[in-house]
């Protein structure tokens, strides 16, 4: 089954270019050891209909609203690539889990759009 993420890197780099320099409070110079920010692991399970696409490898981010926006660019991403086959798959949604399979968030694909009447 294909993973509806697989379209792009999930992290972009973001770990990475989220590292810190941190020194303990006693020295008095910058210390060249680097610690990587808390990252959690968020599931983003395609809702259509009743089918499921269940995402088996999820995303390590920062916290749920950088798993919020991830879920916004991937409903949109998805709805324009069917709009180009002709679909309209504006009533899916991406259900965020986490790593127990709680859903901690749902992004409804018509809501990441504005509708022009």
């Amino acid at each position: 089954m294909l993973c509806p993420n697989s379209h792009r890197p999930r992290n972009n780099g973001r770990a990475a270019a989220s590292l810190r320099f941190s020194q303990p409070a006693s020295w008095g110079i910058m210390s060249s050891r680097l610690t990587e920010p808390s990252l959690s692991r968020y599931y983003f399970n395609v809702v259509a209909g009743s089918e499921t696409i269940v995402d088996f490898e999820g995303t390590e981010l920062g916290d749920l609203r950088a798993a919020k926006l991830d879920a916004i660019s991937d409903a949109r991403w998805l709805m324009s690539q069917a709009v180009l086959k002709g679909h309209d798959i504006s009533d899916n949604r991406i259900e965020i889990s986490d790593t127990d399979g709680n859903v901690l968030a749902v992004i409804a694909f018509r809501d990441t759009i504005t509708r022009f009447e």
